[in-house]
């Protein structure tokens, strides 16, 4: 198999990046005998995870003739390896984002359900401050239409009844229909 078609059958990830140095020859030594030195790297640059970049390359060195022997049965598994951590690695780094604005949507939203409930609460206490003081000063009528809307604070709408009952017999007292 040639070179590039053996480096495609790997299906890396990235960029790989090799340099390569060759000593000189002298005149008449067997080119096979040189010594090469072979430095391997795979970059992925949509790897944004910076502990990526301590990933060291791989060096091979010998005669040329034994490079070219096993150049790719012994750099196939630890480069597929090495792809496979770069593509996982962003993977993470990817749902750790969506995880990181799910949870801040999820954040919003609860403080807006609180910030809504405590606004309601505060609206039925001032209604009903106001209604206390109307019933104190005997306007009991005043009182009775000042009450909150039982639709508009549902988690009071037991007290707001029971608070209408009342005013409807304080109001009634003292009435010509009055039972």
């Amino acid at each position: 198999m040639d070179f590039f078609t053996q480096l495609a059958a790997l299906s890396l990830t990235g960029d790989l990046v090799l340099v390569v140095h060759c000593e000189p020859l002298t005149e008449g030594a067997d080119p096979g005998a040189a010594p090469v030195t072979v430095s391997i790297a795979l970059n992925n640059q949509a790897c944004g995870d910076p502990a990526a970049r301590r990933i060291v390359p791989m060096n091979l060195s010998g005669p040329a003739a034994e490079i070219d022997a096993l150049f790719f049965t012994r750099l196939r598994q630890p480069l597929q390896a090495t792809s496979e951590l770069l593509v996982s690695m962003e993977a993470h780094l990817k749902s750790v984002e969506i995880a990181k604005q799910e949870s801040a949507m999820a954040r919003e939203t609860e403080n807006a359900e609180k910030k809504e409930k405590d606004r309601q609460k505060k609206s039925y206490d001032d209604a009903m401050v106001k209604v206390a003081e109307l019933e104190n000063a005997g306007k009991h009528r005043e009182a009775f239409v000042k009450l909150p809307d039982a639709e508009t604070h549902p988690q009071f709408a037991d007290a707001i009844a029971k608070k209408k009952t009342d005013l409807m017999a304080k109001f009634s007292q003292g009435s010509l229909f009055a039972v």
